[in-house]
């Protein structure tokens, strides 16, 4: 009974770690396709790996230290998605892309998480100014 409920209970944050590994993946596939870049599955699988570590890790720090000094507007979003920018490019140097492939898969990417997350912080803003009313 223990292993069932440990099982169930660990369900749901593997899920939704297996969602953005998906967004990751689906997204570097996205642009691959989109500027004919020849990247194998394979490069990809690992980038988006490597990119769902540094998500989960190192931008969790930056967002709250980049929060503290921006507070929460659209300034903080575009400080954001830059850092991201340099920090996707440096992680696709690093796996082994080549110098011209690695800018626009960061720029895709980081610019695909900016718009999600502003869509996001833009209906929970709208939603928090309907619920005062």
């Amino acid at each position: 009974m223990m292993l069932v409920v440990a099982s169930v209970l660990a369900l749901a944050p593997t899920a939704v770690m297996v969602l953005f590994l998906i967004v990751f993946l689906g997204s570097a596939q996205s642009i691959n396709v989109l500027f004919s870049m020849d990247i194998t599955v394979n490069r990809l699988m690992i980038l988006a790996v490597a990119y769902l570590l540094y998500y989960f890790t190192v931008d969790t720090i930056i967002e709250m230290m980049v929060k503290y000094i921006a507070e929460d507007g659209a300034i903080y979003y575009v400080i954001v998605c830059f850092i991201r920018m340099i920090s996707f490019h440096f992680i696709g140097i690093v796996i082994g892309l080549s110098a011209t492939t690695s800018p626009i898969i960061a720029i895709g990417l980081a610019l695909i998480i900016a718009a999600i997350k502003f869509l996001y912080w833009s209906k929970t803003k709208s939603m928090g100014v309907q619920m005062k009313q």
